[in-house]
């Protein structure tokens, strides 16, 4: 309970009121006027009559009235009677013996003994005459001995006109407390006053936003009293205290206003804000995390809301409803963690009412663990790279988990192609990996010819999730591109010596060849057998004539016809081969000889040469005989090629092992040292 003090004090003036009119009367001239006389008063035959404008005192007590005269003339000490006249319609200039009002009242005698100043109590009188709603208030002196006295004619500027002197008192009532403003949280307060006033104040009321709230019929003059007022709604008021007085045609006198704040108040309770929720930790895809903190009003509190401030508002939710408490009311709000996503979450919960707008935050928190599989396309690497036609490929796969729970026994799953349309290579392998952890899977691949995209999945099919909830289903599928050509490259160094020799292979005498510069290497199918003095250019009859269609003849023989970087495709731009050169075979000059870069430059170049002594007399190369092809490159000793330094590159159709039978798996190699 709040309690405080309300002082009211009461406080006296003093008025001066200087008469209108005054003048004398004689009854042995009972017509004549005096106005031009100074005021005289000689027994009962001769009196001194006054006339004043009353001053307005609505709101205060007359406390004391009194009428003065300056006595300048004195026969003997007498007493001197003063009455209220009966009608203030007279004035100085016209008031005879004869027309003067009657008399209503005596109000004081006075004893006048000396001359100077005297004076005469009208209290009575003139409190009458101003609560009778009169203008005007009318004396006459009588009686004593002969006295003169000063008139406000002949007394100008001597300050001894006749005069009124009253002392007046105002009522006030001023609060002290509560203070201005107040705030408290308790719902009941007392309101403590006092009065002091001259008059009768009958009444005290409280009044609370601007309407009476509790009165006070007890007499409340001079005294201390209170007012306590149970049950104030929270929220903003203001309160003065109103007092009546009677005497005063029921004059009202009020307090200053002041401003009173009840505050309301709900709070996070047991254990309050400062103590964060935790809801606790889950698996993705499992139970989700909940749980529930209670609410207390210490006030009766209109629409309590929960409101998300900050934070992962999505993530972390209640399904408190916006409701009324009632004061000491205890609820219970309940709090979810859900999302799709793994992670740590929190949120910040605003808890309000109407009454209490100052938030009262609580911090609310949350783990989802789930492992996220991440394979990227960097990961996926080959051996060797690039294949062969039929080479093995070993397809290395780098497995990552990037989340923060463990998997047991992920499916791998490796394919030429996409998962969708591709061709699954080897079966499912399976990994189990904590969080943080990585390892490698390997599947072995023969090549064929093609460019393939070789894609490694995780916790297929990606497309529905797999069958382990992770925190990122986004990046459980790479690949990477292996290009397997249809050409297979050889690349080395050349050594070599010459011998002289018998017919029975012995020898006579041998040399080493420090320099194999320009010397000739030839690559066959192994079941060919050449005669190199009958290698003739390829796309040339035996007669030097261009033949267009030999390449694609190759090709059909070779099929290879379907693969963009086919014999043809390679050779030729056009329609004609796109460079030729002249090789010097066993001292015997090859012209027109088509040549392409081995690998990536001029440095080294392949060229390919057809074998006329297998022809079966149409003098030039067709796929229904089947001539034998040779493909041809020179000795450029110690250059930069693709793959480092070396001194010779040259490029032969992987298939060209298939050309004859019935060896189908090796080509031979030949070499002309020169």
């Amino acid at each position: 309970m709040a309690a405080g003090a309300v002082c009211v004090y009461g406080s006296t003036q003093t008025e001066i009121i200087y008469n209108m009119d005054d003048t004398y009367v004689n009854s042995s001239a009972g017509t004549t006027n005096y106005d031009a006389n100074a005021l005289s008063v000689q027994g009962a035959n001769v009196e001194s009559w006054f006339r004043f404008l009353l001053t307005d005192v609505t709101g205060k007590y007359i406390t004391k009235a009194s009428l003065y005269c300056y006595v300048a003339q004195l026969s003997a000490t007498a007493d001197f009677e003063i009455e209220e006249t009966g009608s203030e319609t007279w004035t100085e200039t016209d008031l005879t013996w004869n027309n003067k009002p009657g008399k209503d009242l005596s109000m004081d005698i006075t004893s006048i003994s000396t001359t100077g100043w005297a004076y005469w109590d009208i209290l009575a009188g003139y409190s009458s005459d101003f609560d009778s709603g009169l203008t005007y208030a009318g004396y006459a002196i009588k009686g004593g001995t002969n006295i003169r006295m000063e008139d406000k004619e002949n007394t100008l500027g001597t300050a001894k006109v006749p005069y009124l002197n009253l002392t007046t008192m105002t009522p006030e009532v001023t609060a002290d407390s509560p203070a201005d403003p107040y705030s408290t949280y308790t719902t009941t307060v007392t309101f403590q006053y006092t009065t002091f006033d001259a008059g009768n104040i009958v009444n005290c009321s409280l009044i609370l936003d601007g309407a009476v709230n509790m009165t006070n019929t007890t007499s409340q003059t001079n005294r201390t009293s209170k007012f306590k007022r149970t049950g104030i709604f929270p929220g903003s008021h203001t309160w003065s205290i109103r007092c009546y007085d009677v005497n005063r045609a029921a004059y009202q006198f009020n307090t200053e206003t002041r401003d009173l704040d009840v505050l309301a108040k709900v709070e996070w309770y047991n254990p309050s804000s400062a103590t964060p929720l935790d809801l606790g930790t889950a698996m993705l895809g499992e139970a989700e995390p909940t749980g529930s903190r209670q609410i207390r009003a210490n006030n009766t509190n209109q629409n309590v809301q929960l409101t998300c401030s900050s934070g992962d508002c999505a993530v972390v939710t209640t399904d408190w409803s916006t409701t009324d408490m009632t004061s000491g009311q205890v609820l219970e709000a309940d709090f979810n963690c859900s999302t799709a996503t793994a992670g740590s979450y929190e949120a910040e919960y605003a808890l309000t009412s109407d009454q209490d707008g100052t938030s009262d935050l609580l911090t609310i928190n949350c783990t989802i663990l789930a492992p996220d599989l991440r394979i990227d396309n960097v990961n996926v690497t080959f051996s060797p790279d690039p294949p062969s036609e039929a080479q093995t490929m070993t397809v290395t796969a780098g497995i990552y988990n990037d989340g923060s729970y463990g998997v047991t026994d992920a499916v791998v799953r490796f394919y030429e192609g996409d998962q969708l349309t591709g061709t699954q290579i080897g079966v499912d392998q399976l990994v189990t990996l904590g969080p943080g952890q990585s390892t490698t899977v390997q599947q072995n691949w023969t090549a064929h010819i093609g460019t393939f995209d070789m894609h490694v999945v995780l916790d297929p099919p990606t497309a529905s999730g797999g069958s382990i909830e992770e925190s990122d289903e986004t990046n459980n599928d790479a690949y990477n591109a292996v290009e397997v050509s249809m050409w297979t490259l050889f690349v080395g160094n050349v050594t070599g010596w010459l011998v002289l020799g018998t017919y029975d292979d012995r020898t006579l005498i041998k040399w080493t060849v420090p320099d194999t510069t320009d010397s000739l290497l030839y690559i066959a199918d192994t079941d060919s057998t050449i005669q190199f003095s009958a290698l003739t250019a390829f796309g040339r009859d035996t007669g030097g004539d261009y033949m267009a269609d030999d390449f694609l003849e190759l090709d059909d023989t070779l099929n290879t016809t379907m693969f963009s970087d086919s014999i043809n495709n390679t050779f030729i731009s056009g329609g004609v081969p796109k460079s030729t050169r002249t090789f010097t075979v066993f001292g015997v000059d090859i012209e027109d000889v088509p040549i392409v870069e081995s690998t990536n430059s001029s440095t080294f170049m392949t060229g390919i040469l057809w074998d006329s002594s297998d022809d079966a007399g149409n003098g030039q190369y067709d796929n229904s005989t089947d001539e034998d092809v040779v493909f041809v490159t020179s000795v450029n000793k110690s250059k930069l090629g693709k793959y480092g330094i070396y001194d010779y590159e040259i490029k032969v159709p992987s298939r060209m092992k298939n050309y004859k039978g019935p060896d189908t798996q090796t080509v031979t190699l030949y070499s002309e040292i020169k």
